[in-house]
């Protein structure tokens, strides 16, 4: 190995190539039998690598690389056209039919359908399972629950039962949220069934309009 005190996972065969990730010092090498040579250098903040039916997959703390011999496909958003979300990939693979699926720690398991079109399979549920308050509303139910930010800090998040349906708010969907500490109890008001109240764990009072963050 081309470091041999270095750290070293997910080993991928492709093309009579042998790749390996360099933990260590975030690089991807390919061994032809004789030496090892780095590629795609400009792939950064590798998670993990696979092989796949139409090339090799490398997930990266916001992205998905699949990079083959008829060129190399970045995915950055799972949203149409322009649109850009934060994605966060931590497994991926492609099935028999050359269908490719990610395990991503946001969006749940989502398998691309086209080349900018997505499905996510994920469960009719709170956000997280670490709730910290609950309270019911006129026609809801309102779970307060910990969300872990692109960083791995800890924050507040929302999650509502309405008419069947788990609805899941965190920093990524209200900007109000982004560091804030976890909720711990809720006050809704007695005139507007829109607005309540919420106290945290060290962030103050959070006034809610519309399931939104304004104060």
């Amino acid at each position: 190995l081309p470091q041999p005190d270095a750290n070293y996972s997910s080993f991928a065969q492709l093309d009579g190539l042998l790749f390996t990730h360099d933990t260590s010092n975030d690089r991807l090498f390919a061994y032809d039998g004789k030496n090892w040579q780095q590629r795609n250098p400009e792939i950064k903040k590798i998670r993990g690598i696979k092989s796949g039916a139409s090339g090799l997959i490398v997930w990266t703390t916001s992205e998905v690389w699949l990079t083959g011999k008829a060129g190399k496909t970045v995915i950055k958003s799972y949203l149409p056209g322009n649109s850009t979300a934060e994605i966060d990939p931590r497994d991926a693979l492609t099935d028999s039919n050359g269908a490719l699926w990610i395990g991503d720690y946001r969006y749940g398991l989502t398998q691309q359908t086209g080349s900018s079109a997505y499905i996510h399979l994920v469960p009719n549920s709170p956000g997280s399972d670490q709730i910290t308050a609950l309270k019911a509303g006129t026609d809801a139910i309102f779970a307060a629950n910990v969300n872990a930010n692109s960083g791995g800090t800890p924050e507040a998040a929302l999650s509502i039962f309405q008419a069947g349906i788990w609805q899941n708010f965190t920093s990524a969907d209200d900007t109000g949220l982004k560091l804030v500490d976890p909720i711990t109890s809720f006050a809704f008001s007695r005139d507007h069934p829109d607005e309540y109240w919420a106290s945290s764990a060290g962030s103050g009072l959070l006034y809610f309009q519309k399931n939104r963050v304004t104060t």
